[in-house]
């Protein structure tokens, strides 16, 4: 077998090296002879030992690894009498390798052929040097006049160079090629094993130069990147908590706001009349609200995580719903759904659903909420409604409104008394006739387009300014009128139908307060304080102030709701106090809130507010000064003090403030009483006055001008003599200034006492363990050695005594035979006796050490042992021995030998078992031994801290023979244990 990275080395052990020795003691000092083997590449003992002595402190003195590889080749060539040898490193990436240090004898033709060498660099497993980077192997070329340019790529060049024959070979470490030596030979020749294993043991000598330099410059490059990061990350550690600290503020004020709006939505859903149900994504009630509760008769408790369709719905309309949601689920389309809910006494109530659904951060689905109106009554009512044309048309003639009723022709088909009261029509006068009788002549042929329009594309348009026409009266005065239309579909087709109110007076009362508003619009376009006029939800009027202020421009600010630019953190406040105002309720007049600009700015106004009219109508009118910079400075002001106060009083450490000269301006001490000095003279005094020796003192300084000279944190820990004893304190010192540092000093003395202690028990157990150890490989050596000799006294005199006894008895035997019976049975009862006695002597004296480990091996003892147990427990025992040397160490041999019979010895008394298998493997560089049973197994875990000296001297004897061993068990499936002992290249 080949070791890691020395194919086909020199073997320099201790029996080689003293061979060497004696060889070279026997040649005379001077220069190495040349003989025609030293041209073979073939050196004496003595020469090689001298040459390998020379390479090494070669190598030791070289600088750098080119001038230890050139050297190295070069005493190689001239010991050896090569013509040519070079090294190849492969590159960084691994794709190529490239000649790296060459020598030669002084030849012209041999220089051309080193410069055409390093030119070139083979790839994987192409030329001989590839292939021998690729396989890891040498490789040997007897005679290169008859090789191929595809297997050696020089081969032309080396022929017309003198070159003959050479060999190529790897130094591997670790799995990796770190390079590949080549030599050239001025003759052919064949593979000469002693020119590789020298040249492999020099390889050795300059891969272990390759790894340590290659380590210098790893450990080199780790420390600068050490170095490097810790610079990054203590500035990214001050820059993210600097960040951390905005963004904790931020997170609180958005948790605030967070529930608050929980809260509200929670009250809000839990008052309002409408049902609302939220499940899962399985149909499960996972939120049920207070109209629910009323609308069922259950409460939220029995009906959480019940199936919806199971519990509320009838059986009829369950798959449907079904549909329904799963369509929701998977579509996340809303959508309008009315079915029967059952309660809990059995009552069934009409429900229109109108259906959502609620999204993750992610956008994933992950609730389906329907909000429902319940709409039986509502139900019932449109039946009996249908029911009573009678009370409809009642309801029609009670109206203020003129109502109009038109087909897609323009003909009138239904008109109320006011109808008549307004146009001075009488109702049978106008039914069946064209709408545009009552129009002006001037709006005839429009209103006919706009008609058609309508039909086309029909829906429901309440009153407003925008659908204002002129109406004409019987006797041809025209007056404005306000017109809402709606549809209906009847059996004879759609009709629209018209609500008119005549406006006039109204007009007159609009144009009374334009003139009023054109006056107030005046003097507030001049105003510099915002002025916002809202009515209901909505912005109705701002001035240029308000523009400028908040950034919206007029046009932006009129879609918005009034609440919108307000800080989240006072929007539902000024929501509600808004609305409440318009309804006259009492609130505050006057306040302080936040607002967003529209680039996203925050800023403070004092807000003044009152109600008003706006065109007709009650409205809320508000004016705001920018309080901005005022409330910045006071919160700035506050926020400062309080973090300063709340850091200072989280560190438990004294921090000092002072100038380079060592003059104190400020200080923190949690406990005063950890202080050198009175706390109220500390401001003001120098380090120079602290009661320290004073070669302490120069450190403190030396370490401070230090830290403002590299502006990084510098650290120093000294020792203080005090009545009770010494204590040890840590400084971690600081620039924050141009003449100012920062120091945090911490008591570290227990800290330091407890490392301490730790140290010298680690120290101490590990000297326990290792006494304890020796102890018992003693007590093994020991039992072994008294267990051999009471074996041998057993077989060689007591065995031999019982044989010899029961040859005297059966003797005496023979001589009673005829004369007394009843003496001559006793005699060979007795007889009998001795010999059994002599047979368990003999047992007795092989299970205490069998000689037959020492004679035959570990195999032919561990067959024997295996038969034995299987006779006398009845135990079928399968052995099955592979790959096993026919010579072991005897610790090993024995060891093993002892662990099976103690695992035997188990299975015999505990395991209950029909079958026992052993093996034995010494494949891979290892001896295994495996004793396994299908008994009843045991729990390892119910067992772990009391086993038995069976399992604890099975331990001990792998551990001394720094191998390994694995018990697995479980109850109902067998035992098995597992040895593997490593075993060094001599035995294998």
């Amino acid at each position: 077998m080949k070791q890691d990275g020395l194919p086909g080395a020199l073997p320099l052990d201790d029996e080689t090296l003293g061979n060497l020795k004696r060889a070279k003691a026997t040649t005379k000092p001077g220069k190495l002879a040349t003989s025609p083997k030293k041209a073979r590449g073939i050196l004496g003992g003595a020469e090689a030992i001298r040459l390998l002595e020379d390479i090494t402190q070669a190598i030791i003195e070289s600088p750098d690894l080119p001038s230890a590889l050139q050297v190295a080749l070069e005493k190689v060539c001239k010991a050896t009498g090569w013509s040519y040898g070079e090294v190849w490193i492969p590159q960084p990436g691994g794709a190529v390798v490239k000649c790296h240090a060459a020598w030669h004898r002084k030849s012209k033709s041999l220089g051309t052929f080193l410069k055409a060498t390093r030119r070139m660099t083979p790839s994987l497993g192409v030329g001989l040097v590839g292939r021998v980077w690729a396989s890891q192997q040498p490789e040997w070329i007897a005679n290169i006049s008859g090789e191929p340019g595809s297997r050696l790529l020089r081969a032309p060049l080396a022929r017309e160079s003198g070159l003959r024959a050479g060999f190529a070979l790897p130094l591997v470490a670790g799995g990796e090629v770190l390079a590949v030596f080549v030599f050239f030979l001025a003759a052919a020749q064949k593979e000469n094993q002693q020119a590789g294993a020298l040249v492999a043991t020099v390889a050795h000598q300059l891969g272990s130069f390759i790894q340590r330099q290659r380590a210098e410059e790893a450990l080199r490059r780790a420390n600068e990147g050490l170095e490097a990061e810790v610079r990054k990350r203590t500035n990214k550690f001050q820059e993210t908590n600097t960040t951390l600290r905005a963004e904790v503020r931020d997170r609180q004020r958005a948790e605030e706001t967070l529930r608050q709006e929980r809260n509200f939505i929670s009250t809000i859903l839990g008052t309002v009349d409408a049902l609302v149900v939220v499940l899962d994504l399985e149909g499960r009630i996972v939120y049920f609200n207070r109209a629910c509760e009323q609308a069922t008769g259950y409460t939220f408790e029995e009906v959480r995580g019940q199936p919806f369709w199971e519990l509320l719905l009838v059986p009829e309309e369950r798959e449907p719903v079904k549909k329904v949601f799963q369509e929701l689920r998977l579509r996340a389309l809303p959508n309008q759904f009315e079915n029967l809910w059952v309660g809990k006494n059995g009552e069934r109530r009409r429900i229109a659903w109108s259906n959502n659904v609620f999204r993750d951060e992610k956008g994933d689905v992950v609730h389906v909420i329907g909000t429902g109106i319940d709409i039986t009554e509502r139900h019932q009512a449109l039946e009996a409604v249908r029911e009573n044309e009678a009370t409809i048309r009642a309801l029609l003639e009670a109206t203020s409104q003129s109502i109009l009723a038109v087909d897609a022709e323009g003909r009138i088909v239904l008109a109320n008394s006011v109808t008549e009261k307004i146009f001075g029509y009488p109702s049978e006068e106008i039914i069946g006739r064209p709408l545009e009788i009552l129009l002006p002549k001037t709006l005839w042929e429009r209103h006919a387009r706009h008609r058609a329009g309508y039909f086309s594309q029909p829906r429901t348009r309440p009153m407003c300014p925008g659908l204002e026409l002129v109406g004409r009266r019987r006797d041809g005065t025209e007056f404005p009128v306000e017109v809402g239309l709606s549809y209906i579909q009847t059996k004879q087709g759609m009709l629209a139908v018209s609500f008119l109110s005549d406006i006039t007076e109204r007009k007159r009362a609009e144009e009374a307060l334009r003139e009023s508003e054109e006056k107030f619009r005046v003097l507030a376009e001049s105003m510099a304080a915002a002025l916002i006029i809202i009515q209901g939800d909505r912005i109705r009027y701002v001035n240029p102030a308000t523009e400028g202020l908040t950034g919206y421009t007029r046009d932006e600010l009129l879609t918005m709701h009034y609440w919108d630019y307000i800080h989240p953190e006072f929007r539902e406040i000024v929501r509600q106090r808004g609305l409440a105002r318009q309804r006259g309720e009492p609130v505050p007049s006057r306040y302080e809130q936040k607002i967003i600009t529209k680039k996203g700015e925050e800023r403070w106004f004092d807000f003044t507010a009152g109600l008003t009219t706006f065109e007709g109508k009650p409205a809320g009118l508000g004016t705001a000064f920018d309080i901005t910079e005022r409330k910045r400075a006071e919160e700035e002001l506050r926020h400062s003090d309080s973090r300063t106060r709340a850091l200072l009083n989280a560190i438990p450490d004294l921090m000092f403030r002072y100038r380079t000269d060592g003059t104190y301006l400020d200080f923190h001490a949690h406990d005063p009483s950890e202080l050198a000095i009175a706390p109220e003279v500390i401001v003001g005094s120098t380090i120079y006055q602290l009661p320290l020796p004073r070669d302490i003192i120069d450190r403190l300084m030396a370490v401070s001008r230090k830290a403002m000279e590299t502006s990084q944190v510098q650290t120093v820990e000294y020792d203080v003599n005090l009545p009770a004893g010494t204590n040890t304190y840590e400084a971690r010192i600081v620039a924050s200034g141009d003449d100012e540092l920062v120091a945090i000093v911490r008591n570290i003395t227990e800290r330091r006492r407890a490392e301490e202690e730790l140290s010298a028990a680690a120290a101490a157990l590990r000297k326990s363990r290792e006494n304890l150890q020796a102890l018992t490989a003693q007590l093994i050596s020991a039992r072994e050695e008294e267990t051999k000799h009471l074996a041998r006294e057993l077989h060689d005199v007591f065995s031999q005594r019982l044989a010899v006894l029961g040859m005297e008895t059966a003797g005496v035997e023979q001589r009673f035979v005829c004369s007394d019976p009843a003496c001559c049975k006793t005699l060979h009862d007795i007889g009998e006796e001795i010999g059994s006695l002599a047979k368990d002597v003999h047992q007795l004296s092989r299970k205490l050490h069998p000689s037959i480990l020492d004679d035959l091996g570990l195999t032919a003892a561990l067959r024997a042992e295996c038969g034995d147990f299987s006779r006398q427990h009845s135990i079928p025992v399968q052995f099955e021995p592979v790959h096993v040397p026919e010579s072991l160490p005897g610790p090993v041999s024995l060891g093993l030998y002892r662990i099976a019979q103690e695992s035997l010895r188990n299975v015999g008394r505990h395991a209950g078992a029909t079958v026992v298998r052993v093996s034995l493997d010494g494949s891979g560089g290892a001896i295994r031994l495996s004793v396994e049973d299908n008994g009843c197994g045991f729990d390892f875990g119910q067992i772990k801290g009391r086993r038995g000296l069976g399992l604890v001297s099975m331990e001990e004897r792998v551990r001394l023979a720094e191998g390994s061993i694995a018990v697995r068990s479980q109850p109902g499936a067998g035992t098995t244990i597992e040895v593997r002992i490593p075993l060094s290249r001599s035995e294998r």
